[in-house]
């Protein structure tokens, strides 16, 4: 299980880049409730889309220019060793399997066919120093599919972005 949670960095991307239309995946209806509240609270319902999904299952025939994501990463004996204060998330937004990469392999091995430029994945390093894969690094789970129309006199960053 994993999704855009209460929205907050669709909308961020939304805020960012002014000109994209931005898709907010989220598996919960409950969140997917709180993530749309929170997109029209943003008065962004126009340019952001909560879609039910589990990772891209509901992407058929999308592409995108930029797939932003921090999919759950946290493996099974680090699940048992959080603070107790971290039992408040939902277990699937934390825990991805044994090794805590379970979300990390499906958006690796699907996120190219969504991609407009068909571009390869990043990778950063994760918790402990080890080296895991990832899209671009954002907080909390989510991932967004941001379809840009860029135009002249878009700002440095946004073009890099590309």
């Amino acid at each position: 299980m994993w999704g855009t949670g209460s929205g907050c960095i669709a909308i961020a991307c939304a805020r960012a880049f002014p000109r994209a239309e931005v898709d907010a995946l989220e598996l919960s209806p409950g969140a997917l409730e709180v993530a749309r509240r929170n997109i029209r609270r943003h008065r962004l319902a126009g340019r952001v889309r909560a879609l039910h999904s589990d990772h891209f299952s509901a992407l058929a025939g999308e592409s995108y220019d930029i797939i932003v994501s921090n999919p759950p990463y946290v493996g099974l004996r680090e699940m048992a060793a959080l603070p107790p204060e971290y039992r408040h998330e939902p277990p699937g937004a934390l825990a991805a399997g044994t090794d805590g990469l379970d979300s990390v392999r499906v958006i690796l091995r699907e996120a190219a066919r969504f991609s407009a430029a068909h571009g390869a994945p990043g990778r950063r390093s994760g918790q402990h120093g080890a080296a895991r894969p990832a899209l671009v690094p954002a907080s909390a789970v989510h991932v967004a599919g941001v379809r840009a129309r860029w135009g002249r006199g878009v700002p440095a960053h946004a073009r890099a972005a590309e």
